[in-house]
């Protein structure tokens, strides 16, 4: 690669770190290694990353094709004060719960999965793979219901084929 040189600097002025930003001031024609996460300090307009860059002892040369603010992302340019993030009624996603704790935010008001039993009922409703009797038929219905309702905000409680006895109709609690 065929460098044309724009500038020099030289590399005296210390580092910033995550975590840890640079406190000093810097000068023009000085330069700061920044590590990644760590505040750019204020009158540095610029990041270009190490392989960018020709080191020769204390001293960079770089070309002339970095522009001002690359590679630098100020804070809430992704989000701005006051603006909706999540609209009421989402599925929470792991990137979701990324995103709330990224505005460390502890708590939120949630509303539970809704939660339904499915059971097949009759004497006549046969297990699929099993064989049924005369009169008999499988049980469709309720492949049809779990399917229908396999969604991540549902909590689906799969009872299975009942028979026709009262005792069998009575909603337990799991």
């Amino acid at each position: 690669m065929a460098f044309v040189f724009a500038m020099v600097f030289k590399v005296d002025t210390g580092h910033a770190f995550a975590g840890k930003p640079y406190g000093g001031e810097i000068k023009s024609g000085q330069c700061l290694r920044i590590m990644t996460g760590a505040s750019v300090p204020e009158g540095l307009d610029v990041v270009i990353m190490q392989e960018h860059v020709v080191l020769h002892d204390n001293v960079i040369e770089i070309d002339a094709s970095h522009k001002a603010g690359q590679n630098i992302r100020k804070a809430g340019e992704d989000i701005q004060r006051g603006q909706t993030i999540l609209h009421p009624g989402k599925y929470l996603t792991p990137p979701d719960i990324g995103l709330i704790a990224s505005l460390g935010i502890a708590e939120i008001n949630v509303t539970r999965k809704l939660k339904v039993a499915i059971a097949s009922t009759g004497n006549e409703v046969f297990s699929l793979g099993a064989a049924p009797c005369a009169g008999g038929i499988y049980d469709s219905n309720r492949y049809s219901l779990l399917a229908a309702l396999d969604r991540p905000d549902v909590d689906v409680i799969n009872l299975g084929i009942l028979e026709d006895e009262p005792a069998s109709l009575l909603i337990r609690h799991h």
